[in-house]
C-alpha cells in the first residue's frame, strides 16, 4: 500500500479573515492594552509606567514603556498564532497567543512594531496584503544594538490603512468615550498600581473600588487559595449617599476580576448565582440594587482561571468556577437577607419600587466608605438590626356608596387604600404614636 501526506497546515485566510470576525473594535483595543499590562507585570516595576493610545479614522497607535520585548521572544513567539508552552510564572492576562495578532489584523493592513528592551532595538513591518499572498509564513525583522541612552525600554505599535469599518468606528466620538470608560473601570487595579493610561492625550483615572464602611455597615470578606487560584470575595453595601439611577455602571451586582483585570461588571444574571433556584441567590430584583460584590481571582498560571479566550466572560461550567460560585453565594447571603428584610414590604409594589428605594437611600445619613484593598482579610457582614413590628389585620364593612365617595374624594384606587389612609389620618390627627 502506498503512503502519502495529508495537508493539515492552516491558511493565512483563517487568521486574517475568519478569527477576526469574532472580535469587535472594543475587544481589539483591550487586547492590545493587555499586552502592555502583561509586560508591566512580568517586569515587576515598582515605579510608574505609561501606556499611550492614539486612535482616529486614519491611524491607530499604542506605546508603552513597560520593559520592551526581548529579541528572542519577538522572533519566536510574538507573531506566532498560539503558544507551545504557557508560561506559568507571573499573574499575566495573555494565555493562548492569539489576542494581539487578532486585534492588529482586525484593525488595518499596515502594521509596524518597534521595541527596545535595553539590549536590542528591533523593528517588524508587515504589509498584510503582501504577506497574505506569500507562501512564506515568516516575517522580516530588523534589529541592532539597543539605541537607548538612559531612556526607559519601550514598545510601540502602529497600524495604518485601516479597514473601512474600523475607520468609521474610530471616528465616532461615542466609541472613543466608550473606550475611555472601559479603560477607566477594566484596568482600574493597574492604574491604581502605577500604570498611567491615556487615550488621545487624555489620562484616565482609576475607578474607585470602595464599599460602604461605617458604624452601621461593614462588608463580608472571604479569602482562600484553591487549585493554585487565590480567591478573594467581598460583599457589602454600595457606597451611595445620594440618590442615583439603578443603572450607574460599576455600583451593583457582582464585579469579577481575573489577575486584576475586570471581566464581569454589574452582573446580576444566573452566571453569578441570581437564579432563584435551589440554594443559590434569589432572582434579581430592584430591592437588591444596593448589593455590591467583588471577586478577585489571581494565579501565576492563567490557565487555571475560569476565563474565556476573549476575556469577555467566564467559563461558568468549569469545576473551579463551580467552587468559586459556591463561595460567592455563601458570602453574599447575609447581605441578601438584610436587603430582603429592609425592603420586603415594597417588593410587591413593582411600579414604585425604584422611587421608594432611592427615596429611602436619599434619606439615610451620609455613609463612609473604605477602599477594598484596606479591608481585613476576613470579616463578616454587619448591618443595623431591623426593628421588629408585630402587625395585625383590621377588617370591617361599610356601605359601598359612601366608600366610593370617600375613595373619589381622596383620589384613591382601592378599598384597601381607603382603609389605610383613613386609619393613618386618624392616628396623625389624634397624635397617637
Amino acid at each position: 500500500m502506498k503512503k502519502d501526506k495529508i495537508t493539515a497546515e492552516p491558511t493565512k485566510t483563517l487568521f486574517i479573515d475568519i478569527l477576526t470576525q469574532d472580535v469587535n473594535g472594543e475587544d481589539c483595543i483591550l487586547d492590545l492594552i493587555d499586552n502592555s499590562v502583561d509586560s508591566y507585570t512580568r517586569n515587576e516595576f515598582e515605579d510608574s509606567r505609561s501606556i499611550k493610545l492614539t486612535m482616529n479614522d486614519k491611524h491607530f497607535a499604542i506605546f508603552d514603556n513597560c520593559g520592551g520585548i526581548d529579541f528572542e521572544t519577538l522572533k519566536n513567539d510574538v507573531f506566532r498564532f498560539g503558544v507551545d508552552v504557557i508560561k506559568r510564572e507571573k499573574p499575566t492576562l495573555g494565555l493562548y497567543g492569539i489576542g494581539m495578532k487578532r486585534a492588529l489584523f482586525k484593525i488595518g493592513k499596515i502594521i509596524k512594531l518597534e521595541t527596545d528592551d535595553g539590549t536590542t532595538h528591533s523593528i517588524v513591518c508587515i504589509d498584510i496584503d503582501e504577506w497574505k499572498i506569500s507562501e512564506e509564513w515568516k516575517m522580516d525583522i530588523d534589529y541592532e544594538k539597543s539605541k537607548l541612552n538612559g531612556e526607559i525600554p519601550y514598545t510601540s505599535i502602529s497600524v495604518d490603512n485601516l479597514y473601512p469599518a474600523i475607520m468609521k468606528l474610530f471616528s465616532l466620538e461615542p466609541f472613543i468615550t466608550l473606550i475611555k470608560e472601559q479603560i477607566h473601570i477594566v484596568y482600574t487595579r493597574f492604574i491604581s498600581k502605577g500604570i498611567n493610561i491615556s487615550l488621545n492625550e487624555v489620562e484616565l483615572e482609576p475607578f474607585p473600588l470602595e464599599v460602604r464602611f461605617d458604624k452601621d455597615y461593614q462588608p463580608a470578606r472571604f479569602t482562600e487559595t484553591y487549585n493554585d487560584v487565590v480567591i478573594d470575595i467581598i460583599c457589602g453595601i454600595s457606597p451611595r449617599s445620594t440618590k442615583r439611577t439603578a443603572y450607574e455602571i460599576g455600583h451593583r451586582g457582582w464585579n469579577v476580576f481575573c489577575n486584576d483585570r475586570l471581566i464581569l461588571v454589574d452582573d446580576i444574571s444566573d452566571k453569578t448565582g441570581w437564579t432563584g433556584k435551589d440554594a443559590k441567590l434569589p432572582k434579581y430584583h430592584p430591592i437588591y440594587n444596593q448589593f455590591y460584590g467583588f471577586v478577585f481571582l489571581n494565579s501565576n498560571n492563567p490557565a487555571k482561571l475560569p476565563l474565556n479566550t476573549s476575556k469577555t466572560g467566564l467559563h461558568t461550567t468549569s469545576s473551579i468556577y463551580a467552587h468559586i460560585l459556591d463561595k460567592m453565594i455563601s458570602t453574599a447571603k447575609p447581605v441578601i437577607k438584610y436587603l430582603s428584610g429592609k425592603y420586603n414590604d415594597e417588593k410587591s409594589e413593582s411600579d414604585t419600587i425604584e422611587e421608594n428605594i432611592d427615596s429611602t437611600i436619599e434619606n439615610e445619613p451620609e455613609s463612609k466608605t473604605i477602599i477594598i484593598s484596606k479591608l481585613k482579610k476576613s470579616s463578616v457582614f454587619t448591618a443595623p438590626k431591623k426593628d421588629v413590628i408585630n402587625y395585625t389585620t383590621i377588617n370591617y364593612k361599610k356601605p359601598k356608596k359612601i366608600v366610593e365617595k370617600v375613595k373619589a374624594h381622596m383620589g384613591l384606587k382601592s378599598n384597601k387604600d381607603v382603609g389605610l389612609e383613613t386609619f393613618d389620618f386618624y392616628v396623625e390627627f389624634e397624635g397617637i404614636d
